[in-house]
């Protein structure tokens, strides 16, 4: 019978589970067994009670149904788990070398005065077999309580070490058993309840106005990092914090005001496997040469769950160009005009990626003014010149061709652009450098020359006059 509605108990083909003896009394008082073989797969939680009748020459002659009976009852205990990681309190754990797992055992219909114990194992979710820690054995915990109502709960702690669970979750089984015998179990591999997940992300560093690696060298310069997670719980809440590095020192890169480089993102995880974008805008003027990489942490309830921070990582750098560039004429800095002349610009780079591709572009200016120069056509002289970097340091020559007649007089300033996929990502633009100048002389300007043979004949003078003053002296 089912206690719960007093009706008889149907299996699972829908019909009443019954038994029946026959016997000779040998006595007139005495006992007699009587089994009662079924499936009772689904009944956890339920409770039953068995209904006998004494017949003799197919009339009932004594009878016992009382449905509260507890000497006629039997009672199949029920347990439900919900494992969470001691810190966060969720069902998201950080991979750690001391990781605590707290099982909730939920159980219903135990017997109030018996003991009971709860065993559990850890399990892998993806293998479905047993986890095993680093001298491989099973990760287990047991409790023994006795119950003082029908229903109730009990924890399990589970201590081990979790640094190898990046991206995996962890399921924990459990079976509850009276006098040794297994009464009840919650083994379900696809239970979230019973699941706690060890999250993972990397990080892919961009600039935003290039789309790679390679920074743009300005006041204010946006990286944009894509955080990739996998294994996160469905419905949690979680932050992602992030720092900007300094590759070569190791340490956090600082503002201008020596404020850490910093952003962060809080979402709720639609999907186990996923990605994020998170962006740090900054001023980057100062990072001509340097290489920043990007660290970040992955919080759930104010707990680090995951980390990506590798300080050699690529994919999480940006690097920031440098050039410097040295303008000559037929190797000098200085030249007279002679109709049509090549000026080769060597522009030394520093900090490129090795394999990309990059341009230069120059035009020349004039120092006096600081204006563009023109030739006859009314055109910027410009040159530029595509290359793909074989290593990060390097130099690439620039040529410009044109009359230096048109710019006799004149003192040519050579201004460079390095550019990436069409982004300037770094110029050279100073109007003082020597190094960028160049300077045409007219022909047959003469004015320093008068100059050199005034002071020539005033020393000549000088000595003559020395001369004959010693040889009048000689003489006397």
């Amino acid at each position: 019978m089912n206690q719960e509605t007093g009706k008889k108990l149907l299996d699972k083909n829908g019909k009443e589970i019954t038994s029946k003896k026959e016997f000779t009394a040998e006595s007139k008082n005495g006992s007699i067994d009587i089994e009662f073989t079924f499936d009772s797969s689904l009944l956890a939680g339920k409770t039953t009670v068995v209904f006998e009748d004494l017949y003799n020459e197919n009339v009932r002659v004594a009878f016992h149904t009382d449905i509260k009976d507890e000497g006629q009852t039997v009672h199949y205990p029920e347990i439900h788990t919900t494992a969470t990681d001691k810190a966060t309190k969720t069902h998201t754990a950080a991979p750690d070398s001391k990781t605590i797992i707290t099982d909730k055992v939920d159980y219903k219909n135990l017997v109030i005065g018996n003991t009971y114990e709860v065993r559990g194992v850890l399990m892998d979710k993806s293998t479905g077999k047993a986890l095993l820690d680093k001298e491989k054995k099973e990760i287990t915990a047991t409790k023994k309580f006795t119950a003082e109502k029908p229903d109730g709960t009990v924890e399990l702690e589970f201590t081990f070490d979790s640094t190898l669970l990046k991206g995996k979750s962890v399921v924990v089984f459990e079976d509850l058993y009276n006098e040794n015998v297994r009464v009840a179990f919650h083994t379900d591999i696809r239970d979230e309840g019973q699941t706690v997940n060890f999250p993972e992300i990397h990080t892919t560093a961009t600039d935003k106005a290039t789309k790679s690696h390679t920074g743009v060298v300005d006041e204010k310069t946006t990286i944009t990092d894509k955080v990739a997670y996998s294994n996160l719980t469905i419905g949690e809440k979680y932050k992602l914090s992030g720092v900007l590095m300094n590759q070569e020192t190791g340490k956090k890169l600082l503002d201008k005001d020596g404020k850490e480089i910093t952003s962060e993102k809080e979402f709720t995880a639609e999907s186990k496997d996923g990605s994020i974008d998170i962006e740090f805008t900054f001023d980057s003027s100062l990072l001509a040469g340097k290489t920043t990489v990007v660290f970040e942490d992955l919080y759930n309830e104010k707990i680090r769950v995951a980390s990506h921070a590798d300080i050699k990582d690529e994919e999480q750098s940006v690097h920031f160009p440098d050039i410097h560039t040295t303008a000559t004429i037929d190797s000098a800095k200085s030249i007279t005009e002679k109709g049509s002349v090549i000026l080769k610009d060597v522009v030394d780079y520093k900090n490129l990626i090795a394999g990309k591709t990059y341009e230069v572009k120059g035009v020349l200016m004039n120092q006096e003014t600081g204006e563009k120069f023109l030739d006859k056509d009314g055109n910027e002289i410009t040159g530029s010149a595509s290359f793909t970097a074989q290593k990060a340091d390097g130099s690439v020559d620039v040529t410009f061709t044109f009359d230096s007649s048109l710019l006799a007089g004149n003192t040519i300033v050579v201004f460079e652009n390095l550019y990436e996929n069409n982004v300037k990502v770094i110029g050279h633009a100073d109007i003082n450098d020597v190094n960028q100048t160049v300077e045409i002389v007219k022909t047959g300007d003469t004015s320093n020359a008068y100059i050199y043979a005034l002071i020539a004949l005033i020393s000549l003078a000088v000595m003559v006059s020395l001369v004959m003053i010693k040889k009048s002296r000689n003489h006397n």
